[in-house]
């Protein structure tokens, strides 16, 4: 198993609320971005794995989000041929890879957001922004589903930030001498954060030149 993988898991990705498409994207990007993950990791030896993985993936999530722009008018070209050739109901259901691409890889991106003690107004908007872009690819949506599908899909981007967060909790937090009063925090914890991606909303920018490891991202890029 590489470094990358066994780090997401210990993170919490076997957990990650995604369907199997997007699933199987995860384990394509894990075995297409491994060997990039290493190299990284021996040019910054004194960096954590934490901090190597949060600007790994900031990284990789600009570049699949370029790639997806990239696509995006040949795919919307695609689903109106089908739609005028065999029908709505087939065009309705058609999603391109570079979509659940970028499904698998910003699940990942905002679970280690969690893991890193990014601040959830940042995240949220990020978890935001990227709904509204892959739901209004769908041309057959009503626009009345529109922000019901974009809050739901924000929800689940933020199911993986808290995931992170919560696994962090759990493993590196000292343990309670009490096993049931530990387990019935962790569940009271999952229901407060549940209700908290429902309804906390925050829009701050600024946060983003707060972030510790921005220097991390910028020298990846490089």
């Amino acid at each position: 198993m590489s470094e990358l993988k066994q780090q997401l898991l210990l993170l919490g990705m076997a957990d990650l609320p995604v369907d199997a498409s997007t699933q199987q994207q995860l384990e394509q990007f894990i075995l297409a971005s491994s060997a990039h993950f290493e190299h990284v990791r021996q040019q910054r030896p004194n960096s954590t794995l934490l901090d190597l993985l949060l600007g790994f993936m900031t990284l990789h999530h600009q570049q699949a989000h370029q790639q997806w722009l990239h696509q995006h008018t040949a795919a919307i070209k695609m689903k109106t041929v089908i739609n005028n050739t065999i029908g709505n109901d087939y065009a309705c259901h058609f999603t391109h890879q570079d979509q659940h691409y970028l499904l698998a890889v910003t699940h990942l991106w905002l679970m280690v957001q969690g893991a890193s003690g990014i601040d959830y107004s940042y995240s949220n908007e990020q978890a935001e922004a990227q709904s509204h872009i892959i739901i209004n690819d769908k041309q057959t949506i009503q626009p009345t589903q529109l922000n019901t599908e974009v809050e739901s899909l924000r929800c689940k981007f933020m199911q993986s930030y808290y995931l992170g967060k919560t696994i962090i909790k759990l493993n590196f937090e000292p343990a309670s001498s009490n096993c049931s009063e530990k387990h019935n925090n962790v569940i009271a914890y999952n229901f407060k954060i549940a209700l908290t991606a429902f309804f906390n909303r925050a829009t701050d920018l600024s946060l983003l030149h707060k972030l510790p490891t921005i220097r991390l991202y910028l020298s990846l890029m490089k």
